[in-house]
């Protein structure tokens, strides 16, 4: 991502998108562990309070740091065990669902509120559920042949996604209904959806679908994260010595764990507070990814570029479809409430403070190294 949009953009906005996504990083790994936690103990009502939950939680954080430092083949094996793990329960309550649909599920379009604000409710839980495709590239130096891979990736993992989030929701609201109860709070969540569906041994699907799937978004992005703000500090714009890398597996291990010691203080605090400041920082970059995008389609005459920007060879129906999610992403942010607005303003702010500060410190730092050598 910071490459890309170093190519096309220049430095300093790759600059600010590495910031604001570092930053959203950190938030959203936490959230993950906090969500993962959560179905934990109210599923297997273990009554663990704010304390325990956070003691349980850092076990699973100092485990998953430990596979991140070791690379991205452990990673990829526990993501596709994961996967198919959060497949299942979905498509049963599909199979088992369509047979007991007796509600229209598209009824209300919008809930009795302010219709503006509801869209923007609706785009950011959409943004946030697809949030995280941009990552794969960040470990295409991990991966032999990564340009034609990712391409094909994308081509199924998008549908399939998209499919898994929408079907089940719908059928679950066709057999449900009650939609101003739906939420991850209850009463009606998927773990509760599964047990109205398909009994307790679809609800406990769920449940073991929760907490695996969580855990391993969370991996996921701590890695991701990892490789974007090494890359960052590898340029002189982040605190010098998270670059490194470690010496047998070739990861950026001290991200890693500044990843993983961030999460663990991050994780004392809730979802609902942090979760629409974490999708605001996280747009930025999208909307640089997909500028980037057109402007390396346009710049590259003969079409020499990465094979995630190909796109059959029609530049202009490239660059209008790239063009919808960057309409989309600033619709979202010029609706988003103004306390959200600030907060991620103010992380913008100190990111620009910071694109200045950051050189000097590694000035020095490298000055001190000459003088060592």
């Amino acid at each position: 991502m910071y490459g890309w949009i170093k190519k096309a953009l220049g430095r300093f906005p790759a600059y600010i998108s590495g910031w604001s996504i570092s930053l959203a990083n950190y938030v959203d790994t936490a959230v993950y562990m906090v969500i993962a936690m959560e179905y934990l103990n109210t599923a297997f009502k273990l009554n663990l309070n704010e304390t325990q939950r956070w003691i349980m939680g850092i076990a699973f954080i100092v485990v998953i740091c430990l596979l991140s430092i070791r690379g991205i083949e452990v990673l990829a094996l526990s993501a596709t065990i994961s996967g198919i793990i959060l497949l299942v329960p979905f498509i049963l309550t599909i199979i088992m669902g369509i047979p007991q649909m007796v509600e229209n599920p598209c009824i209300p379009i919008f809930g009795s509120g302010n219709a503006i604000m509801d869209t923007n409710t609706a785009l950011m839980i959409g943004f946030w559920l697809f949030m995280g495709y941009e990552s794969l590239h960040s470990f295409s130096g991990e991966v032999e042949g990564s340009g034609p891979l990712l391409t094909k990736a994308f081509l199924y993992a998008v549908p399939l996604a998209t499919f898994i989030y929408i079907v089940p929701t719908f059928v679950g609201l066709a057999v449900v209904g009650n939609w101003q109860d739906w939420s991850a709070a209850g009463p009606i969540d998927f773990v509760e959806l599964g047990r109205l569906v398909g009994g307790n041994f679809l609800m406990i699907l769920f449940v073991i679908a929760g907490v695996f799937g969580n855990l391993s978004v969370f991996a996921s992005y701590m890695s991701f994260g990892s490789v974007v703000t090494s890359q960052l500090a590898e340029d002189g714009l982040f605190f010098p010595g998270l670059e490194k890398e470690h010496p047998k597996y070739g990861t950026p291990y001290r991200a890693i764990i500044a990843s993983g010691v961030i999460s663990i203080v991050l994780s004392q605090g809730s979802f609902a507070d942090l979760i629409i400041i974490d999708v605001l920082l996280l747009l930025f970059p999208i909307i640089m990814i997909m500028i980037s995008a057109i402007v390396l389609r346009i710049r590259e005459a003969k079409g020499k570029t990465w094979n995630c920007f190909q796109f059959g060879k029609n530049k202009v129906f490239f660059c209008i479809a790239a063009s919808a999610p960057i309409i989309i992403a600033a619709y979202a942010m010029a609706t988003a409430g103004i306390q959200s607005l600030l907060a991620s303003g103010a992380c913008w702010v100190i990111g620009i403070v910071m694109y200045f500060v950051f050189p000097k410190i590694n000035k020095k730092k490298n000055n001190r190294e000459e003088q060592v050598k």
